[in-house]
């Protein structure tokens, strides 16, 4: 993406070291903010510096500076690649050394987002690489302790962004469970009912059309699907999260112009 790189990497080896003649080959002068994803521990030695890090804990590491890392088994990160400059010219305060990163919820929207971005279909378009460029910038300028207007920004652009994708994901996750409800959403991702009511109305769709609109898709689906065939209409509105047929009726009736039972047969 642009300057900036997700990775993921299966370490199988039980000693790594990148040093001076492997510097020479490479002029990149990156940050890495990886984390580790299974149960392996890694021991990090750069500048000096000696880190160890476990599952869960995010870490920052310079690739253009001689690096040792010492693994106990077999251990899988996942990380963003991203010019020190970058980091520099955003983040004030960032003094560019490698170091265990302190616990924080924005990392873990931070590596949420990453999780999310390598799923994505490659090549982006170039509004949605900047789109995404500027989500994972404010994120880090949040985790790394941007202050003034760098912090304000990163929080009203790519921290209100990173939420709405994980609110959006727990949506996707379970409309069709018929108790889902706004305090599902808010237990699971750590946010408050009225927030997570604002950031989707921001969007211009509720949590209620969101859910109602995910279901009859679903729905409609089922019906055009000959394996549902047999299916009755009231067990499909139970298996796509509504409680009552008459609603679910209704809805269907007045998102796509005809009765569940008149789409099956028309549809064929």
């Amino acid at each position: 993406m642009g300057s900036m790189a997700v990775v993921q990497t299966d370490v199988a080896v039980e000693r790594f070291e990148r040093n001076h003649q492997h510097l020479a080959k490479d002029v990149r002068d990156d940050c890495l903010i990886g984390l580790c994803l299974n149960d392996a521990r890694m021991q990090v030695s750069q500048r000096g510096r000696d880190m160890e890090i476990g599952k869960g804990r995010s870490y920052l590491v310079l690739t253009a500076e001689p690096i040792q890392t010492k693994h106990d088994m077999p251990m899988v990160v996942r990380g963003l690649s991203i010019p020190r400059q970058i980091l520099r010219e955003r983040i004030g305060s960032f003094n560019g050394e490698p170091e265990l990163l302190a616990l924080s919820p924005v990392w873990d929207h931070f590596h949420r987002y990453l999780a999310m971005l390598m799923e994505a279909p490659a090549p982006m378009d170039a509004a949605l690489q900047q789109h995404v460029e500027n989500t994972i910038i404010d994120l880090l300028a949040l985790a790394l302790g941007a202050r003034g207007d760098s912090a304000e920004l990163a929080n009203t652009r790519g921290l209100r962004a990173a939420r709405l994708r994980d609110i959006a994901c727990e949506i996707e996750r379970n409309f069709d469970n018929g108790a889902f409800t706004t305090e599902s959403v808010a237990k699971k991702v750590g946010l408050s009912r009225r927030y997570i009511n604002e950031i989707l109305y921001e969007t211009g769709t509720t949590f209620s059309e969101r859910v109602l609109e995910l279901r009859l898709q679903k729905a409609r689906s089922m019906l055009l699907d000959a394996r549902h065939d047999t299916t009755k209409v009231s067990e499909i509105a139970f298996v796509c999260g509504f409680n009552e047929v008459s609603y679910f009726n209704r809805r269907f009736r007045a998102r796509f112009g005809c009765s569940p039972i008149q789409y099956r047969g028309g549809s064929r």
